[in-house]
């Protein structure tokens, strides 16, 4: 395997960006000699410049353009510009139509993209041809295999030697990783696992951990950043296969946060939140729509993929691991889990803006809730750690939940999370006022069983009920929809209609909100 270390020419940097920078403008003058046959800009023109300038400039840091390290082929070292551009093409429409800027000439602006588009191309393929980019260090590994099969494994004769992987574990990762290596030392007992069945990786593709001819591990660790692994599940099930049941796993990932950190922390506070604006759009919206998402992949690839906490959480608890340890190592969160079962069979995880939640129906029969994700990614799956971490706060959800991102709590607070429950409403799994529908895991854990089996006689709804009496404990909840469960039987058409209008009331005039 090949690792790539960036050293940054400084001059070179400098020489890049300022051609470049003449490109853009050569660009904007020839789109409008072309449309006005003589080169004159206007003061309103002049501003449009400084405008593509700017936009150009926001452009440049996100896609770090002028860092591109020295590609393997052609399209590759292209990349980076043709994701340039987008950003650039996003910013400009975006800008238009936010300041309503529509009395620019529309040959003027996309002429200039088109030009910009084609001279930058012919510059890269220059620099390309001549060697010219970037100039970077290339360290190759001893090992050196067909598909990047970068094994750091066991000799054939430990495997009759009863030697622990604390001895195997200090020599392979020696001075270079000594933190990694106190941090595994620290979560488990090394002299108790045997080095024979244990393995270490550096790879980011799941075929090397199955081609592992031998499978029972009692061990495996991964040094590869799972944010470059390809398909981040198929990998975490293929090191499912290959462990004992009680066999542990290390990894390591750059969460959302310190990448957020490491790239835009040096901006000032408002330049960040514009930058922070167009990354979640780019690196985290267009991923998870059924058709962006291909273009996304087709520009950008698989590398240094946008993970959050939560998500690798959620994603190791779907293939059958529970957490051990956690801890943030030259700013990334290093994770030793012990597997405790196979992986799940679901195929409808939370990923896209638009997700089914598996609950509890009328008379237990199982249902499927439409909401909008306000969770981070799988977070579903990590409800057992949560529920075991967190208290319970009103109405029966965890007290200051990490789970819900920064624009879910915005969604749950006008209640806009809820709109696609419509649909089951539609459909006749749910009715318009009723209790809440819930997982089957809380129900089975949280509710005593008199009381559970009184809820499945009754219809669940899209207006929860335990809204009208604003409980602020579980306790408190069970009591609020015991109280409608006999106000329901005796009177169904009555008692939906006062909750409705008294829940409405304490949404509008009490501040009550969906989360």
């Amino acid at each position: 395997m090949k690792v790539h270390k960036k050293i940054i020419d400084r001059n070179k940097f400098i020489l890049v960006f300022f051609i470049d920078f003449i490109l853009l403008g050569v660009s904007f003058i020839t789109a409008v000699l072309v449309k006005r046959g003589r080169i004159y800009l206007t003061p309103d023109y002049g501003m449009l410049l400084g405008v593509y300038y700017l936009l150009w400039a926001i452009a440049c840091a996100l896609s770090k353009k002028n860092y591109v390290k020295k590609p393997k082929t052609y399209i590759e070292g292209l990349k980076p510009f043709l994701r340039c551009m987008l950003y650039l093409v996003v910013l400009l429409f975006f800008t238009l139509y936010l300041f309503q800027l529509f009395h620019y000439s529309r040959f003027i602006l996309i002429f200039t993209l088109i030009v910009y588009l084609v001279l930058q191309t012919a510059f890269y393929t220059i620099l390309y041809l001549l060697k010219l980019g970037p100039s970077v260090d290339v360290i190759e590994e001893k090992h050196k295999n067909n598909k990047e099969r970068d094994y750091m494994a066991i000799d054939k004769v430990e495997r009759e030697i009863k030697v622990p992987l604390k001895y195997k574990l200090r020599e392979t990762l020696n001075e270079n990783h000594e933190d990694i290596y106190n941090f595994i030392d620290s979560s488990l007992n090394l002299d108790s696992i045997r080095a024979s069945e244990s393995l270490m990786l550096d790879t980011r593709y799941s075929h090397n951990v199955l081609g592992v001819i031998n499978s029972g591990h009692e061990f495996i660790g991964n040094l590869h950043r799972v944010n470059d692994i390809k398909r981040i599940n198929r990998f975490f099930i293929a090191v499912n296969k290959r462990l004992i049941k009680g066999g542990y796993f290390y990894g390591h990932f750059e969460t959302l946060e310190q990448r957020l950190k490491r790239r835009y922390s040096k901006y000032p506070k408002f330049f960040r939140k514009i930058l922070y604006l167009f990354d979640f759009i780019w690196m985290r919206a267009f991923p998870k729509m059924p058709v962006l998402k291909k273009i996304y992949f087709s520009i950008h690839g698989t590398d240094s993929r946008v993970v959050s906490r939560i998500e690798i959480l959620g994603r190791l608890s779907f293939c059958g691991f529970k957490i051990v340890k956690m801890q943030d190592i030259d700013n990334k969160l290093n994770f030793v889990v012990k597997k405790v079962s196979p992986p799940l069979k679901d195929e409808n995880p939370s990923y896209g803006p638009v997700f089914k939640q598996k609950r509890i129906g009328l008379n237990g029969e199982i249902i499927y809730v439409y909401k909008f994700r306000t969770m981070h990614p799988y977070s579903e799956y990590s409800n057992n750690f949560f529920n075991k971490q967190n208290r319970f706060g009103h109405l029966a959800k965890v007290e200051n939940d990490e789970r819900i991102t920064s624009w879910g709590k915005y969604l749950r607070k006008y209640w806009i999370d809820e709109l696609p429950m419509l649909v089951n409403l539609l459909q006749g799994d749910l009715k318009l006022v009723g209790i809440r529908p819930i997982s089957e895991a809380l129900y089975n854990s949280r509710f005593p069983k008199e009381f559970r089996e009184k809820k499945i006689r009754i219809k669940p709804g899209v207006i929860p009920v335990c809204y009208r009496d604003m409980p602020k404990s579980l306790e408190e909840t069970w009591e609020s929809e015991r109280k409608y469960i006999e106000r329901y039987r005796e009177h169904p058409l009555r008692t939906d209609f006062v909750y409705f209008f008294k829940v409405f009331y304490n949404i509008l005039f009490k501040g009550a909100r969906s989360g």
